[in-house]
């Protein structure tokens, strides 16, 4: 039994030194390089179509509205963001040389660097992230404003970044070569066609979005419809409104912003007057997105057949915003007689 056990013990510590030896040997190392070298081919050839696109918008940002550059930048850092998510999977056991840490760093930095540039643009513009579809967040993020010299700071980090991305790539390549298999890493390199390596293109980049036209903040609040129940009858305008006999009244009006900035903090009132006297008041505040709008009701007032009402709506931005974004429509609902 003694000698049986013996042999028990030699058998599983030659099996495991023969897998250990395995586990370190040459032909299996270089299987491991390969299995790295090809999943994150597929993450590089990605992030340098991102690269692409973003040398792509920086010259062409001028050109664009405030909406469609905001979406191509949240778009960006989407991206981006995930590029280095699939870099932090590192693979179990590691390939030679460090490979995969560098390559993690390289795309966390990347991302970053866009981040930066977002944030960068954003507090020049005074713009903001847009709410993801479906969302319910509240409308926020608006950086503070930099002046040029602040901006010019922050691109100059992020195009540092970018710099020392492509060098962690390039080491990574030339470690994981000179490793077993000889794998080769698809080149990604951001830095050569980046809009944004010298402070005069970054200097020139600010004022050439800080100026121009398409760029420049639009403030547009307005009341967009209004609607009644009992509903209006034929011959019903923007100014007069008259429904069908009742003595309960609902009215909605719709809000929106149609300007190119975000609204925050929008004060929604709707008064309903008759000789002087309020019969009804509503209140509400709203942050509105570009190009998004919301309501404001008035729900089952009681009201007199034949008689004439005045319905006031005012809209106004937060405080510090233009006046001239303020709005103020004024209709007369008259309640048809019995």
């Amino acid at each position: 039994m003694v000698l049986g056990l013996i042999a028990s013990t030699l058998i599983v510590a030659l099996l495991a030194a023969t897998a250990h030896s395995a586990a370190n040997s040459t032909s299996f190392k270089a299987t491991i390089n390969r299995s790295f070298a090809a999943q994150t081919d597929v993450n590089l050839a990605d992030s340098n179509q991102t690269g692409t696109w973003l040398d792509g918008l920086l010259v062409q940002s001028p050109t664009k509205d405030r909406l469609n550059l905001q979406a191509a930048l949240d778009q960006l850092v989407a991206l981006s963001a995930a590029q280095s998510r699939a870099a932090s999977i590192a693979l179990q056991p590691a390939p030679s040389g460090g490979a995969a840490d560098l390559v993690n760093h390289a795309l966390a930095l990347r991302a970053q660097g866009i981040e930066t540039i977002r944030t960068t643009v954003d507090g020049l513009l005074q713009m903001a992230p847009l709410p993801i579809a479906g969302s319910t967040k509240r409308l926020g993020g608006v950086p503070p404003p930099w002046t040029p010299r602040g901006a010019l700071t922050l691109l100059a980090a992020a195009a540092a970044g970018v710099e020392a991305a492509d060098g962690d790539l390039t080491l990574a390549r030339r470690r994981l070569e000179a490793g077993p298999g000889h794998v080769r890493l698809l080149a990604s390199s951001w830095w050569p066609t980046l809009p944004l390596q010298s402070p005069i293109e970054r200097s020139e980049f600010i004022a050439a979005i800080t100026s121009a036209p398409s760029l420049v903040q639009r403030h547009e609040l307005g009341v967009v419809a209004i609607t009644t129940s009992p509903s209006s009858l034929p011959g019903s305008t923007s100014q007069r409104i008259v429904v069908l006999p009742t003595t309960a009244l609902s009215v909605a009006a719709i809000v929106r912003n149609g300007g190119n900035v975000a609204e925050p903090g929008v004060s929604i009132s709707m008064t309903l007057v008759r000789r002087g006297l309020v019969v009804a008041r509503s209140s509400t505040s709203a942050s509105l997105f570009a190009s998004s709008a919301t309501a404001v009701k008035l729900n089952d007032v009681t009201v007199l057949p034949g008689a004439s009402y005045t319905l006031t709506i005012d809209v106004a931005p937060r405080a510090g915003e233009p006046l001239s974004a303020a709005v103020a429509d004024t209709v007369q609902v008259e309640v048809a007689p019995q």
